[in-house]
């Protein structure tokens, strides 16, 4: 596997960190410093994917009537998300997504809008002892799937 980043300390910390965990041979290149067009296809995925989470911050924005600046919570979350959104969603010209090309299948997961409250069940622990006419559901906030497995991720509200 050749894992090919622009040098940016936080990525090149990355690589070297997944090419010492992974089995197998991970070769890590830098394209030269200012040379984006290197990266050509990296570098038009990530403006993509900047351009993803900037309507999913504006759509979380006006659903909230909050305005955020760049600390919060929820913003690593958007970001997560949005690459998500944009490796099984957008079909490139071959007609795949990138979640496509490297599963083998189309994702078909359901999908809610980020931030979106919604209601669940949470799984029972098989203990038994739940009263019968208490409720099974609970509320929590939409942030997307969890990767590589068929889970869902959310957060809790307690009311």
């Amino acid at each position: 596997m050749v894992l090919r980043s622009d040098g940016e300390p936080a990525i090149t910390q990355l690589t070297e960190a997944i090419a010492a965990t992974r089995i197998g041979r991970t070769i890590p290149e830098k394209s030269a410093p200012g040379e984006s067009s290197g990266n050509g296809a990296a570098e038009e995925v990530g403006k993509s994917v900047r351009e993803v989470v900037r309507t999913l911050k504006d759509q979380v924005e006006w659903k909230t009537g909050m305005e955020f600046e760049g600390g919060e919570d929820v913003l690593p979350w958007l970001v997560r998300w949005g690459a998500m959104l944009y490796s099984r969603c957008v079909v490139r010209e071959d007609g795949k997504t990138a979640y496509e090309r490297l599963k083998g299948r189309k994702c078909n997961m359901e999908v809610v809008p980020f931030g979106e409250m919604i209601f669940f069940k949470q799984l029972r622990d098989g203990q038994g002892g739940e009263r019968k006419m208490d409720t099974e559901w609970s509320e929590g906030i939409w942030l997307g799937h969890a990767n590589g497995q068929p889970e869902y991720l959310l957060s809790l509200i307690h009311i």
